[in-house]
């Protein structure tokens, strides 16, 4: 698992398909903490002026930990996947995933402040 602490500008973490050209889902502040379309994801997490969060990328499978607040299937295109913030200038990760559908995972330790977030992504 790649583990790193960061702090998150506007408290939004995008896991996103490097090349994805259908743009960032909406995200309505006062619904759910995650919002998605079929190649991007939008977590909301604790503000970035209010503290770091720990984020954990994995590309196996595991244990749950936390609240899951997600669990569907993001399509991944030739590059792989992106983790990073919204809008990817403060912090961004690369992880090589296969082209396809990749089912994706996402755990909370609170869904309303996360501070902890898991994510798994998995193929088959």
């Amino acid at each position: 698992m790649d583990q790193f602490g960061v702090g998150v500008p506007w408290g939004l973490l995008r896991i996103e398909s490097v090349g994805s050209t259908i743009g960032i889902p909406e995200k309505d502040p006062e619904g759910s903490p995650v919002d998605s379309h079929e190649e991007c994801v939008v977590v909301t997490v604790v503000h970035g002026d209010i503290g770091p969060v720990d984020v954990g990328v994995s590309l196996d499978d595991g244990e749950d930990e936390g609240t899951c607040v997600f669990d569907g299937v993001l399509r991944v295109l030739d590059d792989g996947i992106e983790v990073a913030d919204i809008v990817g200038e403060d912090f961004r990760r690369h992880y090589p995933v296969p082209r396809g559908p990749a089912r994706l995972r996402i755990w909370l330790d609170n869904p309303e402040e996360a501070q902890r977030v898991r994510i798994r992504l998995t193929t088959e």
